[in-house]
């Protein structure tokens, strides 16, 4: 029976790895190889807390098409979402709930089951993850920073530095923007408020639809740090918590199908937007409505309302960093919603965007509150030639 299963290994094992002439064998034709896992596979003492298993691929990967698959019943963990693909369209996602002091092992394909796949539909070759999970839960882990722009996957499209003006008053220290853009065509936001201690990143997919929002706090004081994670779906979002009332991990939150995450804070770096007003893609006199969401005036859930923005033409808009022709996008309120930040109806926002999607002014006219482009580094010049989103 021994020399069965080894024959059977053997043969299995050569069907991945066929030799291949010299004139077929390349990256593009290889089959993708798993290059990180988290955890890593082999890992001890692995915190029980831990909500969700990531696999990384040596390549693009096809969207919708994974095999997170069983190497016995009773190790395999029991999950509480669908899985999915980060923006980098390399790393799949599995939302779990793992038991303390327990071994697993999960097949990313197998034998039987080969749906982990590259853009060209190449098979992965099958990797077990196995770690144990440590006997006891840990406690909520400490609220850390987001990730520096440089550990982001993509390529830097903007660098910017933003000046604001909050009822009347000059906030003397700026922000910071990155927008890079991840290969499956997908763009991540992230924005420092130093004056705040607080950072945000946002992440959209391939069509700029929200898919995550993420905000962290410094220590300050004798008041401890904070972070909030955001999963977004389409009729539900996930929400985990730590440093601000009662700790959570991944709790369910409601959301009307079809509605979109449009957070505003104060001061705001109005990183979303930087997403979000590539989504509407409107066109010169084009007016629509959207059905939006934000934090409720608890915190605790998300609450829904209806916005309508208008373009009203290209204009010329002198800011700190320079003078461009501007498209003027003017977002009204038409619906008021119960959120801490009490949005109302008839509050009007108006954008100024350049073509290739970048912001160079914001006026909110409740307080007022106003953002404008101080100075950037990246790109080297920007233009208001056709519109060529980054």
């Amino acid at each position: 029976m021994k020399t069965i299963v080894t024959l059977t290994l053997v043969a299995w094992v050569a069907a991945f790895a066929r030799p291949a002439t010299a004139e077929t064998v390349s990256l593009e034709t290889a089959p993708p190889v798993v290059v990180k896992t988290v955890p890593v596979a082999g890992a001890a003492e692995v915190d029980p807390g831990v909500t969700e298993l990531r696999v990384t691929y040596s390549k693009p990967m096809r969207d919708g098409s994974w095999s997170w698959s069983t190497w016995g019943e009773e190790n395999y963990p029991a999950t509480t979402g669908k899985p999915n693909y980060l923006a980098d369209r390399r790393t799949c996602v599995l939302p779990v709930k793992l038991n303390p002091g327990k071994f697993y092992a999960i097949w990313l394909n197998s034998a039987k089951f080969k749906n982990f796949k590259d853009a060209a539909g190449h098979s992965a070759v099958p990797y077990l993850l196995t770690f144990t999970t440590a006997a006891k839960t840990a406690g909520p882990a400490d609220p850390g920073p987001l990730p520096s722009v440089d550990d982001l996957a993509g390529k830097l499209v903007f660098q910017g530095r933003y000046q604001h003006r909050s009822r009347g008053s000059n906030i003397t220290t700026p922000s910071e923007l990155w927008l890079k853009k991840a290969e499956g065509g997908g763009l991540l936001a992230l924005a420092s408020l130093p004056w705040m201690g607080t950072r945000q990143l946002v992440t959209g997919d391939a069509a700029n639809q929200l898919t995550g929002y993420r905000i962290s706090g410094d220590a300050v004081g004798g008041r401890p740090g904070h972070r909030i994670d955001l999963k977004l779906r389409d009729g539900s979002a996930l929400l985990t918590r730590r440093g601000i009332r009662q700790d959570l991990t991944n709790k369910e939150l409601k959301v009307p199908k079809g509605a979109v995450f449009d957070p505003n804070t104060r001061p705001d770096a109005y990183c979303a937007a930087n997403i979000l007003l590539r989504a509407f893609a409107l066109k010169p006199d084009e007016t629509r409505k959207f059905h939006m969401i934000d934090w409720d005036n608890s915190g605790e859930a998300l609450v829904d309302y209806t916005i309508q923005v208008k373009h009203a033409g290209k204009e010329r808009v002198e800011v700190p960093a320079g003078t461009f022709e501007a498209n003027h996008l003017v977002l009204t309120q038409l619906t008021s919603a119960d959120t801490w930040f009490k949005k109302r109806a008839n509050h009007v926002t108006d954008f100024w965007v350049l073509d290739n999607g970048v912001l160079v002014r914001v006026l909110r006219h409740r307080e007022p509150y106003e953002m404008v482009l101080l100075d950037y580094a990246v790109p080297d010049k920007l233009d208001t030639g056709p519109r060529s989103a980054p």
